[in-house]
């Protein structure tokens, strides 16, 4: 478990990706960010009681 992400990406489930040119491909579902701290793409959930 040392070698980190290296390890994941030789992980079955990730064979046939091309990790040298991943970020050249279009969103699978593209999202509209207007700033760094744009938190509009996640649901709201005021009800919930959080705890530590």
């Amino acid at each position: 478990a040392q070698r980190g992400i290296e390890e994941l990406k030789l992980a079955p489930f990730f064979r046939g990706v091309d990790w040298e040119h991943i970020r050249e491909r279009p969103a699978a579902i593209p999202v509209e960010v207007r700033s760094i701290d744009d938190t509009s793409n996640f649901d709201e959930f005021p009800d919930v009681k959080l705890e530590i």
